[in-house]
């Protein structure tokens, strides 16, 4: 783990003890804003030596708690589990994008096959695909036809 994810998980076990990000923000000095930059959802920002030394100024840590990690081995595999989890596609989803990808070269090779006049030189059948989103709506291609 590099140190800017254990200072980002350290910041969140700090949030914790404390009880929230902007009192954790009061006490080192910071803005609430400036930290859920640094640990939000959407963190553009990485926590710097400088930060990480006024966080654990404020909370009383030991010069360079910040950059050790303090999870349990446990957590640690739990977490890694779960995000793992998440980087991992369904495999339904996985069928269905290989199927549509099937039928456009398919179409794209039907296309080589037209006679001057437009009409198609063979017969082609069609085939009808049922696509199921999380929220199980029903999606349903024809060849030919767009939804």
């Amino acid at each position: 783990m590099d140190i800017k994810t254990i200072r980002k998980m350290n910041v969140r076990l700090l949030e914790r003890e404390i009880g929230s990000l902007s009192a954790l923000a009061r006490l080192a000095g910071s803005s609430q804003s400036y930290l859920s930059q640094c640990v939000g959802p959407n963190a553009f920002r990485s926590i710097g030596d400088e930060m990480a030394r006024r966080l654990e100024h404020a909370m009383k840590k030991p010069h360079g708690w910040m950059d050790e990690g303090h999870m349990e081995e446990g957590q640690v595999a739990l977490a890694r589990q779960i995000y793992d989890k998440l980087l991992q596609p369904p495999a339904a989803k996985l069928h269905a994008i290989a199927e549509l990808l099937d039928m456009k070269r398919a179409a794209m090779e039907g296309l080589e096959h037209l006679t001057s006049d437009g009409q198609s030189s063979h017969e082609t059948k069609g085939r009808v695909i049922t696509l199921e989103d999380d929220a199980t709506h029903k999606k349903t291609t024809k060849r030919g036809q767009s939804k």
